[in-house]
This record gives C-alpha cells, sequence and structure tokens, in this order.
C-alpha cells in the first residue's frame, strides 16, 4: 500500500473511535468539571425543604424574644402566682423572726413567793414564767414579745401569720394574743428580781418611767391592753405531764396587710384566760423553745 493511503486510513480510525469521557454519561446530566455551587443543602430531588446558605429567603427574621414566649406559652411576671379565681399557687415563708426582746409582766397580791404583790418585780430575763388573766383574776401576767420586722423586705403578698409559743401545761388551756401599741419599752435583767432603774415591771416600761400608749394617758400596763381586740385565740388540748409543747396560733389577718405596708416594731401580748396558770418559755431560754412569729404569703 501506498504510504499516502495508509496515513488516510488511520486517520479514520482515530475519528470513529469511542470517547468515555462524553459518551457513557447519562443523558442530561453534566459532569463535575466546571459545576458551579448553588448554595443548596439538599439536592433538588430530596423530600426536605430547600434552603439558602444565610437564612431563610423570604419574610423578617424570627425575633428570639418572641420565639422564646412563644415556646413556652408564657412569660417573665413580678407579682404574686395566683390562679383565675385568686387563689394563691405558690404560698411560701415570707419571714419568720424571734422576739428582739420579751419579758413576762406580773401583778398580784401574794403570787410571788416572798413578796406581797409581783408589779414591783422585773421578770425581762426568766427563761420561762406564767401567764394567766381569767376574768376576776387576782393574780395577771402577760408574756410581752417585741418583735422587730423594719428593714426587712416582705415580698409577695401577706396571707396568715402565726405565733409558735412553747407551753408546758398538763391541762386544757385558752391561750390568746393581743397586738399591744406601748411607746416603747425595756426588759430589764431581772429573774423575778425587785426592779432596777431602766427595767419593766407591771408599774412602768422602764422604771420609773409609766407605761404609755400613743395619745393615752400614763400608768400601769393596764392602760396598754385597754382597748385592744384579741389578734388570736388557741384552745389547746390536754397535753399530758412533762416537757414544753409546741403551740402554734393563728392571728388575724386583718393587721398582716398593715405590716407589710409599714414593716417596723410590733408588739404582742401573750396570756392564758381560763382556769390557773400555764407555764410558757420566753427567747432568753433554750433557743429551739423561743417563741417565733411566722408570715407567710403568696410568693412570685
Amino acid at each position: 500500500m501506498r504510504p499516502g493511503l495508509l496515513l488516510f486510513a488511520m486517520l479514520v480510525m482515530a475519528c470513529t473511535r469511542p470517547n468515555t469521557a462524553y459518551d457513557d454519561a447519562p443523558m442530561g446530566a453534566s459532569s463535575s468539571a466546571g459545576s458551579a455551587d448553588t448554595g443548596r443543602t439538599n439536592g433538588p430531588d430530596d423530600d426536605g425543604p430547600i434552603t439558602t446558605m444565610g437564612g431563610p429567603s423570604t419574610g423578617t427574621p424570627a425575633d428570639s424574644t418572641s420565639a422564646s414566649a412563644s415556646a413556652t406559652g408564657s412569660e417573665d411576671t413580678t407579682g404574686p402566682d395566683v390562679d383565675s379565681m385568686g387563689e394563691c399557687m405558690n404560698p411560701g415563708v415570707i419571714v419568720e423572726v424571734a422576739p428582739m426582746a420579751d419579758a413576762f409582766i406580773e401583778t398580784g397580791t401574794g403570787a410571788c413567793a416572798g413578796m406581797t404583790n409581783c408589779q414591783g418585780l422585773n421578770f425581762g430575763k426568766s427563761p420561762q414564767g406564767r401567764i394567766h388573766d381569767a376574768k376576776d383574776a387576782d393574780f395577771r401576767s402577760y408574756l410581752l414579745m417585741k418583735f422587730d420586722l423594719g428593714g426587712m423586705t416582705l415580698p409577695g403578698d401577706p396571707l396568715d401569720a402565726t405565733l409558735t409559743i412553747f407551753v408546758g401545761h398538763p391541762d386544757e388551756v385558752v391561750l390568746q394574743v393581743r397586738e399591744v401599741f406601748p411607746l416603747d419599752w425595756t426588759d430589764g435583767d431581772g429573774a423575778g428580781a425587785p426592779v432596777m432603774l431602766g427595767e419593766a415591771t407591771w408599774l412602768a416600761s422602764a422604771h420609773p418611767v409609766e407605761w404609755a400608749a400613743m395619745e393615752g394617758k400614763p400608768g400601769p400596763f393596764d392602760v396598754i391592753l385597754d382597748g385592744t381586740v384579741p389578734l388570736g385565740t388557741e384552745t389547746v388540748p390536754m397535753m399530758g405531764p412533762g416537757g414544753s409543747h409546741p403551740v402554734t396560733i393563728e392571728l388575724s389577718s386583718d393587721l398582716i396587710a398593715d405590716w407589710n405596708d409599714e414593716p417596723g416594731v410590733i408588739h404582742l401580748a401573750l396570756t392564758k384566760i381560763d382556769g390557773q396558770e400555764a407555764i410558757v418559755s420566753s427567747v432568753d431560754g433554750m433557743e429551739a423553745f423561743a417563741p417565733s412569729l411566722m408570715i407567710s404569703g403568696c410568693s412570685s
């Protein structure tokens, strides 16, 4: 064969041979070479939504605060947690406090050993003492307590208040609490001893200064009791002999709101209004037996 014809035949064969780079690709598909980045996270044939990079392609950006409120179905509030009927859903203890001072205030002839009358004695540091003020009783005695709520923050709405005291008496007793309004008084250091200067007795708030209330005439402790009404009364069933037993007295809710509006020093006087006297513990005795005032409320 002539050299020219051989060269021509070889060229024809090269042009008719298959090219796998092009002939093997499926119809309609493109090769990866030269393909552009569309920014899609899901392919067009997937079932999931198509999301463009950088956030939604339409609409306004989501507000994180609104999203949080919608997710929880509630929003932060600072008021008391109450239901639609006004009932507290989250009652909690607001404050529990022991007296900053207390003293037994007594009067009566022949009631104190070796003394003709108890009204000149100071019981400011007696760990225990007698209380009694039945009708026409010769012997009268109160435990006077001073609670300092000033400077305390009482959150929420106060619902109730209770006074817890420890009583040693085997028989049924009726205890009564009054809120009283002396200008001031000093408990003193005696435990049934003759009064010293500046100490409290039935006759004086700070010997020799007599008891006095706001807009009232001075006099013995009677002037402090006059005109007051019981804040709480509790009948205590028979407790049996031996030891001191805790007794909780519910106090009237009428005055609790006043304590919350203007927290300050409040004075409570405790006595027993039936039968013979009862023995109660004071703040000057064992700490575990000290009186305590607890105000509960509806917290946020």
